[in-house]
C-alpha cells in the first residue's frame, strides 16, 4: 500500500545508459541510483516515445493491484 516515487534517467547512444531510483513517496530522494544498466541494441538506438506499462505475474498471489501515475514529467536533456 505504499506510494512510491520513481526517477528514470536515459542518456547516451550505443550504448544507452538507463538508471532508476525508487523510494517511498514523501521521503527524501536517495543520492544513489537503485539500478543501472546499459544497452547497445542497434534497433533501440534512436528517438522514441514514452509509454507506461504495468505487469503482474500470473504466479502472483495478488488477484489485482491498483496502480496510478501522477505528476509525470518527461524532459529532453
Amino acid at each position: 500500500g505504499d506510494r512510491l516515487a520513481v526517477r528514470l534517467q536515459v542518456t547516451g547512444a550505443s550504448p544507452t545508459t538507463l538508471r532508476v531510483k525508487v523510494w517511498v513517496a514523501g521521503q527524501p530522494e536517495p543520492a544513489a541510483w537503485t539500478a543501472t544498466t546499459t544497452d547497445a541494441t542497434s534497433g533501440l538506438q534512436g528517438a522514441g516515445s514514452l509509454r507506461l506499462v504495468t505487469y503482474i505475474s500470473s504466479s502472483s498471489p495478488e488477484a489485482a493491484v491498483n496502480v496510478t501515475f501522477d505528476d509525470l514529467l518527461a524532459v529532453a536533456p
